[in-house]
């Protein structure tokens, strides 16, 4: 890693390699639940569906499985159970939706040629960026 890390990598980069003394790896994964309602537990954001590449799309994901939680919730009667499930259903038919969609446009950006030469291709990964 280090020596790939000299050969590679921008010089503030190089050194922040050459300092780190534990390095470690985070795997970038997308998540898809199945369920959001345990109880009285809900999951919500990138805890029930996280998209990759990471581009802080788990805020606005967040904030609207919260409004509309509030929305279900709005009208005053207390059908928690029924609500609840409602609320679920439209949640994972909408964060599937933007899982399969975000894939779609991932694999459209991939299958041009210029991308895959110049950023996966390329023997110099760094040779279009001013460094």
């Amino acid at each position: 890693m280090r020596e790939d890390a000299n050969s590679l990598l921008p010089p503030i980069f190089r050194e922040i390699v050459a300092n780190t003394e534990s390095p470690f790896l985070q795997p970038i994964v997308e998540y898809q639940c199945e369920k959001m309602v345990f109880g009285r537990t809900i999951l919500i954001g990138d805890a029930a569906f996280t998209l990759r590449p990471h581009i802080g799309v788990g805020v606005s994901e967040a904030a609207g499985d919260a409004a509309t939680l509030a929305q279900a919730f709005g009208d005053g009667e207390r059908i928690v159970d029924h609500k609840l499930e409602t609320w679920e259903a439209a949640r994972i038919r909408f964060g599937q939706a933007a899982q399969n969609a975000k894939q779609r446009e991932l694999s459209a950006h991939y299958r041009q040629a210029d991308v895959v030469l110049d950023g996966i291709a390329a023997a110099d990964p760094y040779r279009h960026l001013d460094l």
